[in-house]
């Protein structure tokens, strides 16, 4: 497995990082990369629609496949709160 290096300031870049890390699966599911990307970044103000949206635009550039298995389920997250 290799190992992506990417600097990660942003949802954006955690969301590009995880489409690049992922980029040999046959589908990105939105569900798995909200969890990593806010694993990464605990205090992350997006939503998880947000997320889902800013990872299916980096994955759909790429031309990847995306299974959008939470966010579209009503699963939206409030952000976090200072």
């Amino acid at each position: 497995m290799s190992l992506v290096s990417i600097s990660v300031r942003s949802a954006q870049d955690a969301a590009e990082a995880y489409v690049l890390s992922r980029r040999k699966s046959p589908v990105l599911s939105t569900a798995m990369a909200i969890r990593a990307i806010r694993t990464l970044l605990p205090k992350c103000q997006s939503t998880d629609r947000e997320l889902a949206d800013m990872v299916a635009s980096a994955a759909i550039q790429r031309g990847l496949s995306v299974s959008f298995d939470g966010a579209d389920r009503g699963e939206i997250r409030v952000p976090y709160e200072l």
